[in-house]
């Protein structure tokens, strides 16, 4: 089960429902959703399916509550001998699925399975009791398959089916309504839809869950209408606990609340759905992060009816009272009123107490849209529910231009007063507001950036309005995953160039797209395509020919694409420390090593492409665990901070925003970012900023910066002629230096980065001073890599490595290596490293099968604690690290150091200030320890979280971060200069807390499937090894790679799309350097054959012998790690899974 993404709404619907009177506790619904795991897909199968005898108690119980059940899959748990059979002999229908994955042999298996089963049991087919099948269940979603793949999945079905002269059985294709919608041949392809939706998964508030869903489903219902086609929901629901950050709140009365309003309202729409789902699964609380996964069901695992529902007044029945299947002794009182409920104002049929249908009246629900990303909150062009609220004008007053001495190069315009659903009158500001407001902005600026020419008609009611008002614009194209979208867009610049007021007098620029490559809305080369359109009209206009064009994304998305640079006139780039989770204090010198990062790339490209901050900005009000805190002290923090530093490095940006918006929800951040509130006020502690007044004067300067150059200066006031030669640190004028005492955080970020390129410069100087001589005939290319580590006098820094051979599961002989191979495999590693990186002193009593061992072979290390949700976890570790200091080895002389937890916070194992506390139990254990106490210890996670969590970089002694751009689908050609350009914002950063920052893991797959990666070859895992390795070498950077070795034994736990976790290691399960690494280096190294080779034998798992030269490795103080959206373990012990690793 997904989370619900753009799904549309029925067609006419109304937001009042009506409420039917009192009756007795019995309901029963079309369908129902099941599974019969028990556990993970790593589990023995019968800790992982439940029992026949399990299944049939399942289908007796559900058939009290509904006609159907629908499952996902007929392999997996064997569910087509299992469950089938067990479903219609408890007298219920089946509706079949078909699982589908980027794996083709696993749809494969499906069909084999299904086409056994129509052959050993036609009857259940022809007889109705099987009445529909789905391939796949958002397999497209997921971007496993093609929409055009999954097609022809689906027509295999339907010609097996007319094989067997059972036609009549309808066959669809699950997926989310924003699927059907952006490829339409799936709506004539299939028989019916079958499409999920979530309110749950997008942070909806219960009250207007259902309302929500309605408008949602409207252009799916419409589109279905107009092909004669019916819609099924295959999923909805809403959870009764546990926890995630990215939904809405989970708990029994929020969960029946939902699935009160949902009834009613299906059962009034005539709207067939399988409701998710039958019964909880506790074992998925082990599986994500997201616990709330396990709470899903109606009923709990002992199949007792959750009170909640159990007392709910639906009517009707399926084969008695729902009070055969509820616990002894529930409530079964008249109609449920919750204690903590209240009215409901979204029109929303559950209320507490008798309602009469008459008193409810619909209102607008006011929340914000699904999210997985902080960046993507403030997407601007949102589907949200709620009434508009239209303000009068007369109520509108501007803020005195005396009270307020500042000017913004430029500030974002909404006109949108509801949302899309509404009544144009309501969904759309009113003229005369539109220019009270359009007066107001005159005194903060010169120009506006809007998003849309179609939204609100903006090409018609906004442009010609604030170019006769004074002001300048950057006209937005809006671009979604609906094509129609931007033709849209398209047509109405058409127009509007035919108009004539498209010259550079009036328009400083056009964005083709806001953040749609980010949103994932359109990949990179349509938004290229899309901008190249653009750019031919505005060629064949020649008042609007030296109009430069963009396209607008976050910052990361031009990290992540640098060749987009390279097709915009100049870049366009939103950056928000307050969706990082940066401290107010911290806000601005983080936005600038961000921002500095970007100018530093765009000045490689031809033109010196200037940079442009398309929006940033801070919210006064509401609340998001995922943001800054939200107050308008802090959002006048930052707004100042910000404010004199864009003046002192001539940045052009555009304030986001103008208004607050409180159409958005009157409980969510995004409604009120405004400088100004909804009448025209500026808000108290922003007008009260001290504010340079001469600055202010300065209006709409259109430069940029560059951290390696040397003098400032200010370029003329147009955004084609900018070009970034600024320094960053450059002083404006003499007014600037009054601000100096309030930049300190800026001034020690600027200087960092003056270290970092002047220490940049240095290392490389020293790297490249080896002769170069032909590699000797006839040498092993298997040495060819230690022989460049010897000639370059650096080796690996370090490498990871698990003494893992089996899952946990296994018995201790199979689950761990034998000391044999252990003393192999550490003797081959000297050979390229003198440092080795653990994961756990307790896996595998690595406290004394490894830590004795690899000091014996002359290898230090940096040992690992591991630390995940179980308190008892830590505690063993803790245990086994006393009894380690008692042997005397933990040494500065033999431990670098010391992690405490692998990415425990990213995981949401534990928190920040949990994960600090271990660090800081173990800090007082080595205190107290003379020889360990000099050993530095830090936390290792992924980069965004010392960005979210500055207090770790405080509390560590240095930094440990994990970078993968495998995980990231970085193009491997580009991926270690994308490395390179992504860790020097977390390097900044440290340096400002006098922190060392070390690369925990990187690394790259060399075989398997993974969904959401890069692809695994053993060329690509060299070409990024070699290239990553040339950098660190170059930069002096302290790594440990991931990982030494292959390890097979993963295969066991991982799904069939998740293979390259068995495939990181530099060298195979036996001990033999891949042959790709070994030639990457042979065909690159300038060595000779004669530095002293030795033969190691590993003797462990396979007979393999690897050539390698003895390399004495400089271990520098390098910096390597990344800002951004990077990796994650998701692991049983630690047993560690990189699958989310990302930069």
């Amino acid at each position: 089960m997904l989370s619900f993404k753009i799904l549309g709404a029925f067609a006419a619907f109304t937001s009042t429902f009506l409420i039917p009177p009192t009756a007795a506790q019995n309901f029963c619904i079309h369908g129902i959703n099941y599974n019969p795991r028990m556990g993970p897909d790593w589990a023995p199968v019968n800790q992982r399916c439940k029992s026949v005898d399990s299944i049939k108690a399942d289908m007796e119980t559900l058939v009290h509550v509904t006609h159907s059940v629908r499952l996902y899959g007929l392999g997996d748990c064997d569910q087509s001998s299992t469950v089938i059979p067990a479903a219609i002999s408890a007298g219920l229908t089946v509706s079949l699925g078909l699982w589908v994955s980027e794996d083709d042999a696993v749809f494969e298996a499906e069909f084999l399975k299904l086409q056994a089963l129509i052959q050993q049991n036609a009857g259940i087919f022809s007889s109705g009791s099987v009445v529909d099948i789905h391939v796949g269940s958002e397999a497209i979603y997921r971007k496993e398959v093609t929409a055009a793949k999954n097609i022809e999945n689906l027509q295999r079905v339907k010609a097996l089916l007319q094989a067997y002269n059972l036609e009549p059985i309808p066959v669809t294709i699950a997926e989310i309504g924003d699927v059907y919608l952006a490829n339409p041949e799936l709506t004539d392809a299939v028989d019916f839809i079958q499409a999920n939706g979530f309110p749950f998964w997008e942070r909806i508030v219960v009250d207007n869950a259902v309302a929500y869903f309605e408008s949602r489903m409207e252009p799916l219902f419409q589109q279905a209408l107009a092909r004669d086609k019916k819609v099924v929901i295959g999923e909805t629901g809403w959870a009764s606990g546990g926890d995630s950050l990215r939904a809405s709140e989970a708990s029994p009365v929020n969960a029946a609340h939902y699935f009160y309003d949902f009834f009613y309202m299906a059962k009034q729409k005539n709207v067939e759905f399988y409701y998710f789902e039958g019964f909880d699964e506790s074992w998925k609380t082990g599986t994500t992060n997201d616990t709330v996964e396990g709470y899903f069901g109606l009923f709990t695992e002992d199949r007792t009816l959750k009170p909640e529902i159990a007392v709910l007044s639906l009517g009707g029945s399926c084969t008695g009272t729902n009070e055969e299947a509820s616990a002894p002794g529930s409530n079964s009182n008249g109609v449920y009123t919750p204690s903590n409920s209240g009215s409901s104002e979204s029109g929303s049929a559950y209320t507490p107490g008798t309602v009469n249908p008459d008193d409810n009246e619909s209102g607008g629900a006011t929340t914000m849209p699904p999210t997985t990303n902080p960046d993507e909150c403030h997407c601007k062009m949102v589907h949200v529910t709620g009434t508009s609220s239209i303000l009068a004008v007369a109520a509108l007053v501007a803020t005195s231009v005396e009270s307020v001495a500042f000017h913004c190069p430029g500030i974002n315009y909404n006109i949108r007063a509801g949302p899309d659903w509404a009544a144009a009158e309501d969904k759309c500001k009113p003229a005369s507001q539109m220019t009270r407001e359009l007066e107001i902005l005159k005194s903060y600026t010169n120009v506006l950036r809007l998003y849309s020419l179609t939204d609100c008609n903006q090409a018609t009611a906004v442009v010609p309005a604030a170019i006769e008002a004074g002001f300048q614009l950057e006209l937005g194209l809006w671009v979604d995953s609906y094509n129609t979208s931007y033709a849209a867009e398209k047509e109405a610049f058409a127009t509007l160039l035919s108009t004539g007021i498209v010259h550079s007098g009036n328009i400083k620029g056009i964005h083709v797209g806001s953040e749609a490559i980010y949103r994932g809305d359109v990949d990179y080369s349509t938004a290229v395509s899309h901008l190249k359109e653009i750019r031919q009209m505005c060629t064949d206009n020649s008042g609007a020919a030296d109009v430069p064009l963009t396209i607008t994304d976050v910052g990361n998305t031009y990290l992540k694409y640098p060749s987009l640079i390279d097709e915009v006139d100049y870049v366009s780039a939103n950056l928000f420390p307050f969706w990082d989770k940066v401290v107010p204090a911290k806000a601005a010198s983080y936005f600038l090593s961000t921002y500095t990062r970007l100018v530093d790339l765009a000045a490689e490209y031809e033109g010196d492409k200037a940079v442009v901050i398309g929006e940033t900005g801070w919210a006064t009000n509401g609340s998001d665990a995922r943001a800054s805190e939200a107050t308008p002290e802090n959002s006048a923090r930052y707004f100042h901070d910000f404010y004199q530093q864009a003046q002192e490095q001539n940045i052009t940006y555009y304030y986001f925003s103008a208004f607050d918006e409180s159409w958005k929800g009157t409980d969510t951040v995004e409604a009120y970012f405004g400088l100004l509130y909804e009448d025209g006020e500026m808000k108290p502690t922003i007008a009260e900023l001290e504010l340079d007044d001469e600055m202010a004067a300065s209006t709409a300067g259109s430069t940029t910066a560059s951290a390696s150059a040397s003098a400032g200066s200010t370029e003329e006031d147009t955004i084609a002629t900018v070009t970034a030669n600024s320094e960053v640190g450059a002083t404006v004028d003499t007014a600037s230096e009054e601000t100096d005492a309030s930049l300190s955080t800026v001034d020690l970020a600027l200087e960092a980065a003056d270290e970092i390129v002047a220490g940049e410069s240095t290392a490389s100087t020293e790297t490249d001073t080896s002769e170069e001589t032909p590699a000797s005939a006839g040498a092993d290319t298997t040495t060819a890599f230690a022989e460049e580590a010897n000639e370059s006098t650096d080796s690996c820094t370090g490498i990871n490595y698990n003494i893992r051979a089996g899952p946990d599961w296994a018995a201790a002989d199979v689950k761990c290596k034998p000391t044999s191979q252990i003393a192999s495999e550490l003797a081959l590693l000297k050979g390229v490293t003198d440092s080795i990186r653990l994961y756990s002193l307790t896996d595998c009593d690595q406290a004394t099968a490894v830590v004795p061992a690899a000091i014996e072979a002359g290898l230090k290390i940096e040992l690992g604690m591991w630390v995940d949700s179980s308190a008892s976890s830590f505690e063993a570790e803790k245990a086994a690290f006393q009894k380690l200091l008692e042997t005397g080895v933990v040494t500065a002389d033999n431990i670098v150091g010391i992690h405490v937890g692998s990415e425990a916070v990213y995981r949401k194992d534990v928190t920040a200030t949990v994960a600090i506390s271990h660090l800081e139990e173990i800090r007082t254990l080595c205190k107290a320890n003379s020889a360990a106490s000099s050993i530095p210890l830090t936390i290792a996670d992924i980069g965004d979280t010392y960005s979210a969590y500055p207090e770790m970089i405080e509390a560590v002694d240095y930094v440990s971060a994990n970078y993968f751009p495998f995980w990231e689908k970085v193009d491997v050609d580009g991926a270690a200069d994308q490395f390179y350009t992504r860790f020097s914002a977390l390097v900044k950063t440290a340096n400002t807390y006098s922190k060392e920052v070390v690369i925990g893991e990187t690394g790259w797959a060399s075989d398997g499937v993974g969904a959401g990666a890069s692809p695994a070859s053993a060329a690509n895992a060299a070409k990024y090894f070699y290239d990553f390795y040339t950098i660190a070498t170059e930069k002096d950077l302290t790594y440990y790679y991931f990982s030494a070795f292959d390890e097979p034994w993963k295969l066991a736990t991982l799904e069939a799309n998740e293979t390259v976790e068995a495939y990181f290691g530099l060298f195979t399960h036996e001990g033999v350097l891949k042959d790709t690494i070994a030639a990457k280096f042979d065909n690159s190294t300038s060595s000779t054959g004669d530095s002293g080779s030795s033969t190691v034998t590993n003797g462990g798992a396979g007979a393999g012998t690897t050539s390698l030269t003895g390399a004495s490795t400089t271990t520098t103080t390098g910096d390597a790690t990344q800002d951004g959206k990077d990796g994650t373990s998701v692991s049983t012990s630690t047993t560690t899974s990189h699958k989310d690793c990302a930069m």
